[in-house]
């Protein structure tokens, strides 16, 4: 069942404004009748990023990048289309329907997003202008917080008296049962959660408030240093990272990111403009934070903990995870005693990109941590050395990865690469099948990436002339070719808005990994004529296939066999060949 209603989708796209949508978040510049800017999507230093008025897809001529406002959006925040949707529906002030009981889940997380924004403002503005925030102030100016560093994360301080915190969530009518479910009341007391404490908001990367978490510079003060908003609807610990509200443009355009430990240290980064730095949120970096980082398709973690022996083990761990997914992992190791916040403090952005030069290789860093106690120094203790980094490779899901860890340990070791290297290289492709498979896939993938770029209603005449339903041998891309031609029939755009009114939202998820290829739509009349024909060869094969099929088989008569001789005779001929598109 789709997640959304077709007629709040409608509404939205008669909101959005492309050239508004696309100004808000990189630079833009009027030439002529157009509009252009540098791509955001690769380097470059004369601008190819054309929007045209009245248009409701942008256009790159440098990397052909290409797709309407919500394409942007997912392209350029490294956000999913239901994202993106919410994202766009606030921006115009939409109100979305879904289907089914979502409806009522939705408002539900609107409510607890309201509710902990608010409460950071009134917690912000209690840091700034109350004499109980003054004290709290002095301590994060001798921390060498400022006060624009202070309203940039919008840090706050949670008063003493409970009474006075109940007060301002009465006077804007929260509710004690959303509040308990925000985990700002305690769920059997109803006493509020956080008093007494700096308060930093936790987002999720959409930039909404789903929690806090709250230092005591008091020792008097219950429980430990840091306390975090309880697990709720809206704020999972396995999944949040903090600061990726902050990082998530950067983080998916350079396809790197930096993992530190606690918020102050992510936040010290954002704000020295190495603006891709993360931290996991009140528990231990898991498997569901490299699942979030995935998404946004890192290919390098620099991982950036303190400079101590548990900064160290930390740093082994979560590089561990990383390397099981096949990223490459670089370890920054700060000296003895420095943490990234006063690492920052004193050397800034200049000395953490000397400092990152001297990185090393998470194998590197996982060897020299192994042999620290001289355990590399005798035979023995070299090979019990290397069958345990052996053992952890076995972990790692990429068998390249393994070989070329391998090849690297035995240079680490200084010794020769066959007593370490015991994983052949893996030999690609290893069956025909499943090359052919892959093919396949991505011919009818490529099929759905033209359909959503595609404006030229004579180029859609020509898929839609050509290739049947009947072609395609994925049930999914058959369903959105069947949608896109009835779209197409009743006049109106094959767009992600569309497509998201008439599909579910783990369809929708496959369909967004398709939009990771550039189609070179400078060249798109060859494109489409060269999709179209491998798509109609490939249906003509098939169909000599099972005609030769039927000829081999066993008690044919001899009118049939001549039949299917004369069908055959017949297909061969009429083989159809598109010519150069018009």
């Amino acid at each position: 069942m789709p997640l959304l209603t077709k007629e709040c989708l409608e509404r939205l796209r008669d909101k959005i404004n492309l050239i508004e949508i696309v100004g808000s978040h990189i630079d833009l510049k009027k030439v002529g009748a157009k509009t252009k800017a540098l791509c955001p999507f690769h380097n470059e230093k004369t601008p190819s990023f054309t929007l045209n008025p009245g248009d409701s897809h942008y256009h790159c001529f440098g990397c052909g990048a290409h797709g309407d406002g919500v394409a942007f959006l997912m392209n350029f925040l490294g956000i999913s289309f239901r994202e993106a949707v919410e994202y766009l529906a606030n921006k115009y002030g939409v109100r979305l329907e879904f289907t089914g009981e979502q409806q009522a889940k939705d408002e539900y997380k609107r409510d607890l997003y309201r509710i902990n924004q608010k409460i950071a403002e009134f917690f912000h503005f209690h840091l700034l202008h109350s004499e109980e925030g003054k004290i709290a102030l002095e301590y994060l100016f001798k921390r060498g917080i400022t006060e624009e560093f202070i309203k940039k994360f919008m840090i706050g301080y949670a008063p003493h008296q409970e009474n006075f915190q109940k007060a301002f969530y009465r006077s804007e009518k929260f509710s004690e049962e959303l509040l308990v479910l925000a985990g700002i009341l305690s769920e059997s007391t109803k006493r509020v959660f956080f008093t007494e404490r700096i308060m930093f908001p936790i987002h999720d990367g959409m930039s909404n408030v789903v929690g806090f978490s709250g230092r005591k510079i008091n020792e008097e003060v219950f429980g430990g240093k840091y306390v975090n908003t309880k697990e709720t609807k809206i704020f999972k610990k396995s999944r949040t990272l903090y600061g990726l509200n902050y990082s998530r443009r950067r983080i998916a355009k350079d396809g790197k990111v930096i993992i530190v430990e606690g918020q102050i240290d992510a936040l010290r980064f954002i704000n020295e403009d190495l603006d891709y730095a993360v931290a996991s949120q009140g528990t231990a970096f898991g498997e569901l934070h490299v699942a979030e980082l995935m998404k946004l398709s890192v290919e390098e973690v620099i991982i950036c903990f303190d400079g101590d022996s548990a900064g160290d083990k930390s740093a082994l761990k979560v590089g561990q995870l990383f390397q099981k997914e096949g990223v490459e992992v670089n370890i920054c190791r700060f000296p003895d005693g420095m943490d990234p916040d006063t690492f920052l403090i004193e050397y800034g952005k200049e000395g953490f990109e000397k400092l990152y030069k001297a990185k090393k290789s998470y194998l590197t860093f996982l060897v020299q941590m192994l042999s620290k106690d001289g355990k590399a120094d005798s035979p023995a203790g070299k090979n019990a050395l290397m069958s345990e980094v052996k053992k952890m490779m076995k972990d790692w899901k990429h068998p390249l990865m393994i070989h070329e860890g391998e090849k690297q340990l035995a240079r680490l070791l200084n010794v020769p690469g066959k007593f370490v290297v015991t994983t052949a290289a893996p030999q690609i492709p290893k069956a025909v099948k499943k090359v052919i498979k892959i093919a396949a896939d991505v011919l009818e993938e490529d099929l759905v990436r033209w359909l959503l770029l595609i404006e030229d209603k004579k180029l859609l005449s020509v898929i839609f002339e050509n290739i049947e339903t009947s072609f395609l041998g994925n049930e999914l891309i058959k369903k959105v070719f069947e949608f896109s031609k009835e779209l197409f029939e009743e006049g109106r755009e094959i767009d992600m808005l569309h497509l998201g009114a008439s599909l579910d939202e783990n369809e929708m998820v496959i369909i967004e990994n398709f939009k990771s290829k550039r189609m070179n739509v400078e060249r798109v009349k060859e494109g489409v004529r060269i999709l179209c024909q491998k798509l109609l060869d490939r249906e003509w094969l098939k169909r000599c296939d099972e005609i030769k099929e039927k000829i081999k088989a066993d008690n044919v008569s001899e009118d049939k066999l001549f039949a299917l001789a004369k069908e055959f005779a017949e297909v061969k001929k009429n083989k159809k060949i598109i010519t150069e598109i018009a």
